[in-house]
């Protein structure tokens, strides 16, 4: 348990300080928006309308984006460090890629339920604001009728939850298959492309729920999940970069050195 575990901790640290700088930026950004736009609102304003108004939902849509592009490629750099990880603990990299997705899946919710909480964060300002007026009794309606908030909260709606849990285990499984091109030296346009595909899929989705998008997406993340369980044994010949293959040889020769 504890050599998964090592792999696990290996995508929390090349992710985890870099993740919750995008979710800091974000709500600091989002907050300020929202407060320029209270601030400036003529008269009462339904929630709805002052979310719309102070566009943070560009925000949500530029921390998404970047948040996913750090999975995809922030570990990319530290790849020799992935493969030195797995051939000290013997651990297969199709085993490996798996868990590196179960790490996205929950660094995604937590995004997620990141950008819930500033919501309600920004619904509670407006709450004790005079813009919220008599609209008080009807703020949870927002969560019905703006697209972001809907997204974030779908309540009873089924459809919405279910493509949005989709898209977070698609966007997971395309990250570490463009992690796994990087790692083998191979051109990782592909899991690049695949990853700008599903965030743009995500977030068309957010503003008209349907299942078609994930559907879509899916085709490509089921290719991406074919690929990724392949892997190799660490042992296997495998086209490694010259990067990885000259710190195996080191960590070999390190280790026989040690069994001396």
């Amino acid at each position: 348990m504890n050599r998964y575990l090592s792999v696990f901790g290996l995508s929390a640290r090349s992710t985890l300080y870099k993740l919750i700088g995008v979710i800091i930026i974000m709500a600091a950004v989002q907050t300020g928006m929202f407060l320029y736009a209270l601030n400036n609102a003529d008269g009462s304003m339904l929630l709805e309308h002052l979310i719309k108004q102070s566009k943070i939902t560009i925000a949500f849509y530029a921390g998404f984006l970047f948040y996913c592009l750090i999975l995809c490629g922030a570990a990319s750099k530290n790849t020799s460090n992935t493969g030195l990880i797995m051939h000290r603990l013997s651990i297969p990299e199709r085993t490996a890629n798996w868990i590196t997705v179960i790490y996205n899946i929950m660094a995604l919710f937590i995004f997620l339920a990141a950008e819930l909480g500033i919501c309600l964060a920004l619904s509670k300002v407006y709450l004790d604001s005079d813009v919220s007026g008599n609209y008080q009794h009807v703020l949870f309606t927002a969560f019905y009728r703006n697209e972001l908030l809907h997204a974030l909260l779908p309540l009873e709606d089924y459809i919405t939850l279910a493509s949005s849990i989709l898209f977070v285990i698609e966007i997971s499984i395309i990250a570490v298959y463009a992690q796994q091109q990087s790692r083998h030296g191979k051109n990782g346009g592909l899991g690049a492309g695949g990853i700008g595909i599903a965030v743009a899929g995500y977030l068309q989705d957010s503003t008209n729920p349907d299942m078609i998008g994930p559907t879509i997406v899916g085709f490509f993340a089921v290719y991406a999940a074919v690929q990724i369980s392949k892997g190799g044994a660490v042992d296997e010949d495998t086209d490694y970069t010259e990067d990885y293959r000259s710190k195996l040889e080191e960590a070999e020769q390190d280790a026989d050195a040690e069994t001396v």
